[in-house]
């Protein structure tokens, strides 16, 4: 078992120890126990196995000539989807489209190229009535049905939501639609390693019992960690984060993996870290980044802005490919410059710089390595950002698996569409 591996000798604050973690860490274990949310256990109580063998028959029927996925969903039921997709999918996986917004121009523009008879559909909201996801639903419908007939249509459908309630439950049961479940229990941006991500990974040829084995690896290892009275990483760096916040005002959290495959991940912290912590006027703002691209941009607030943020980057310590670079043209210093290295060299000296820059200024950072990003340590790093969030939640004092804030948006939208409607009407 080859663990992530996590370095904070640079976050210029002290060492989290086991007596401060411990009324957070607490806590966080009795809630976890106690299914305040299913998240945690995820990795050793997972009904994937179940949910396929259960659903196999209708998805049989569905899937062997797609060569386009379309992924309907809206924050936590697209993003962690989209980086398990973008991060491990093979090169001959169907074309992926994860529709997270309602820009009718993009989604005309995705239909424009997509043929109909070819493509899967995935409808997935845990409520059953996200307007976006259902608006967007009844038109791809209507497009299936233009071209293929009603009953055709259906079956380049799948859903996936909640076990018993909202109207796309009963839309599935009407329509016969195989459906997935999500634990009621299982809020949407914690649900990357459930079916929401792992239906997409399957479609894919992704290793879907290697990613819930990465995050059952580490939850092992955590709780083995918590049973010897060690504080575990992802602990330690919660606490100290929320200590840089408290006592020195860094206020900002920048995610910035040096690899293109990850650049969807930052995406996904995004939400995962806003809406987790960013409650009763407290929170760290998070901004996503990609290395070796925002060196040429972010770098130059990092180094000389204000001291208000904290770095994390991700570390791809073995690329699959080794690209050589072998200039034979015109004798030009600046192509000899990087001719006879490689571009692995080159990412691992930008990598390395940028952390350099960092250290020489007194800027905060920490660093999570991946010895290679396969499944297995793509489940464990998916896992620990999920660890690593709701335990700052935790050392706040506040609760991480709520959001009120996006509920009122939600409200005050359909307030507004039924006014609009209204409004037709007279």
């Amino acid at each position: 078992m080859s663990l992530i591996r996590v370095e904070t000798d640079q976050l210029l604050v002290e060492q989290t120890s086991y007596d401060k973690a411990q009324p957070a860490l607490q806590k966080f274990i009795a809630d976890m126990d106690a299914d305040r949310s299913s998240f945690f256990h995820l990795p050793a109580r997972s009904s994937w196995a179940q949910e396929i063998e259960r659903l196999q028959p209708s998805l049989a029927q569905r899937m062997p000539e797609v060569d386009t996925f379309i992924h309907l969903g809206i924050g936590g039921s697209s993003l962690g989807a989209e980086t398990i997709i973008r991060a491990l999918a093979p090169v001959k996986a169907p074309t992926f489209h994860f529709l997270d917004n309602i820009d009718p121009d993009h989604l005309w523009d995705v239909l424009e190229q997509t043929a109909p008879a070819r493509t899967l559909v995935y409808a997935v909201t845990k409520s059953g009535t996200t307007m976006e996801t259902l608006s967007q639903l009844i038109f791809i419908y209507q497009w299936l049905e233009k071209h293929l007939g009603a009953e055709t249509a259906k079956k380049h459908l799948v859903f996936c939501t909640d076990p018993d309630k909202g109207a796309l439950r009963q839309l599935a049961g009407q329509w016969n639609v195989p459906t997935f479940d999500i634990p009621t229990n299982l809020g949407g941006r914690f649900s990357a390693l459930g079916p929401v991500g792992l239906f997409p990974a399957l479609v894919a040829g992704i290793d879907c019992k290697g990613l819930l084995r990465g995050a059952y690896e580490y939850r092992e290892n955590f709780l083995k960690q918590i049973s010897e009275k060690q504080v575990p990483a992802a602990v330690d760096l919660a606490y100290r984060l929320v200590q840089h916040y408290l006592r020195h005002d860094r206020n900002i959290t920048v995610l910035m993996p040096y690899s293109q495959k990850l650049k969807c991940l930052s995406s996904w912290f995004t939400q995962l870290w806003a809406e987790s912590l960013g409650k009763g006027e407290k929170g760290m703002t998070p901004i996503p980044a990609t290395g070796a691209t925002d060196q040429h941009s972010i770098l130059q607030l990092l180094r000389d802005g204000p001291h208000d943020k904290v770095v994390g980057f991700v570390e791809i310590m073995g690329f699959q490919h080794l690209l050589e670079l072998k200039w034979q043209g015109p004798r030009l210093d600046a192509f000899e410059a990087v001719s006879g290295i490689t571009l692995n060299q080159l990412m691992d000296a930008e990598f390395n710089a940028t952390r350099q820059v960092l250290t020489n200024n007194k800027r905060p950072y920490f660093t999570v390595s991946l010895p290679r990003l396969n499944a297995n340590t793509l489940g464990q790093l998916l896992y620990f950002f999920e660890v690593l969030t709701a335990v700052a939640g935790y050392c706040l004092e506040i609760d991480p698996f709520d959001q009120p804030g996006v509920e009122e948006g939600k409200k005050l939208t359909q307030e507004r569409i039924r006014a609009c409607k209204k409004n037709q009407v007279t």
